[in-house]
């Protein structure tokens, strides 16, 4: 599991304030209750992480790419993300070669947020 340090903003709509993106949380239950720079933990699995492409829907971020590491039929990327790492489950076929910088694909609908603090989910 990725867990990125961030803060509630209010915008349109509630936003992830994670490094310098405002990820939109519409959709994501109880959030309207949420005050605004209250700080979270972001929390999303490596399989809800994929590689952005211009057709891409969604939340997009740029991170800068570490290392690969296959894993048989999968293959686990290491990014780094502003001052914090996050990884993502890729099919072998698009990690081979991969370096640089990188957009991230994430798929909102399966983000945990955690209170600092307690650890509990929100």
């Amino acid at each position: 599991m990725n867990f990125l340090s961030g803060s509630i903003g209010r915008g349109t709509v509630p936003v992830a304030r994670i490094e310098t993106d405002a990820i939109p949380l519409d959709g994501y239950p109880l959030c309207t209750s949420f005050g605004d720079s209250r700080e979270i933990i972001f929390g999303i699995r490596p399989e809800h992480v994929s590689l952005a492409n211009h057709e891409t829907r969604g939340p997009v971020i740029e991170a800068e790419t570490l290392f690969t590491e296959p894993m048989g039929a999968d293959t686990l990327g290491w990014f780094q993300y502003g001052l914090q790492r996050i990884s993502a489950r890729l099919p072998p076929q698009r990690a081979r070669g991969l370096s640089g910088k990188v957009r991230l694909s994430l798929d909102i609908g399966q983000v945990s947020l955690f209170d600092p603090m307690t650890e509990q989910r929100l």
